[in-house]
């Protein structure tokens, strides 16, 4: 190779380097610069950043304070209505229920024709421990309603879709046992189920009041005609009722319902309106007379045989 070339091939490639070199150091003092500024601009934005988030954290606090007393005024406030509103209702509810009640009660009036009784028994919703029964009085009410929850939302109740009637999951077990009540109720017939009901009790009363010619036991219903067909409170007049009770039961199988309030340790209870029979009542009768004897408590022999008879007059062969 010409040595005259060779030297300017040579030159010319150190001068690239050079350049190379010179631009290199040149781009990398630049993107040092720019790096510190973006780091003093982070650094300052940082800084804004949580002056602003301090800022804001303060507000924030001070509205969710004042929010939070807010809300437990509205709670408060919205408590009371819901108890002014509930007691409305029940009110209501209550006396539409003893309207049809009382209806039921005249010997004179047809129930099962009378427009009120009918929308009473119709409005008839299923929670899950008992039947609610609501007349148009007590729906006019619900409309009005400022507050509402789901179990006692009416409207709801009346929804298309089946788990609306009830407070949830639908009682299955009880529906099917009321189920099967209506039917027992229905093969009996109603009017024989309140003749049962009326007889069983009377035999009750026959059996206490020959037992209360011993001065121990008596009625706690004076007035003979204000006596109920569901259950008799029998008062025992200084003696231990709870003796008595708990003689039945252990001795004999049988549990007497025990007096409830100021009754409390003073009287046992027996019930005959329900799924009850005269086989029922006459062992009942006849356990309480001879627990009568066995603990000395004052009484006139012959109870169950009274209730007997009476049984056996009013229910012909």
């Amino acid at each position: 190779m010409n040595p005259g070339r060779l030297r300017s091939f040579a030159m010319s490639a150190v001068l690239v380097f050079a350049l190379q070199a010179a631009f290199a150091q040149s781009t990398d003092s630049g993107a040092k610069q720019d790096m510190k500024d973006a780091g003093h601009e982070t650094k300052q934005a940082a800084k804004d950043t949580g002056r602003a988030t301090k800022k804001a954290a303060k507000k924030t606090g001070h509205t969710v304070k004042k929010g939070t007393h807010k809300a437990a005024h509205k709670t408060e406030q919205g408590a009371q209505k819901v108890e002014d509103k509930t007691k409305d209702l029940d009110n209501a509810q209550a006396k539409g229920t003893y309207d049809v009640a009382m209806a039921k009660a005249d010997g004179n009036h047809d129930s099962d024709h009378c427009p009120r009784c009918a929308d009473a028994i119709q409005n008839t919703q299923f929670p899950e421990r008992g039947q609610n029964a609501a007349n148009d009085r007590a729906r006019e009410v619900h409309k009005k309603a400022g507050l509402r929850t789901p179990y006692w939302d009416w409207t709801d109740r009346e929804g298309e879709q089946h788990y609306q009637k009830y407070a949830g999951t639908p009682p299955e077990h009880l529906l099917f046992g009321l189920r099967q009540a209506l039917d027992m109720l229905f093969a009996e017939g109603l009017d024989n189920v309140h003749r049962r009901h009326r007889l069983l009790a009377e035999a009750v009363r026959r059996a206490i009041g020959v037992w209360s010619e011993g001065q121990a036991i008596g009625f706690n219903i004076i007035e003979p005609n204000e006596r109920s067909d569901s259950v008799t409170c029998v008062l025992t007049n200084g003696h231990d009722p709870e003796a008595l009770r708990a003689y039945c039961n252990k001795m004999c199988g049988v549990i007497l319902g025990h007096g409830i309030g100021e009754l409390s340790g003073k009287a046992f209870r027996v019930a005959h309106m329900g799924h009850v029979n005269a086989p029922m009542v006459l062992g009942t009768l006849g356990v309480i007379e001879m627990s009568l004897a066995a603990l000395n408590i004052p009484h006139a022999k012959g109870g169950a045989q009274a209730a007997i008879d009476w049984l056996s007059a009013e229910v012909k062969a």
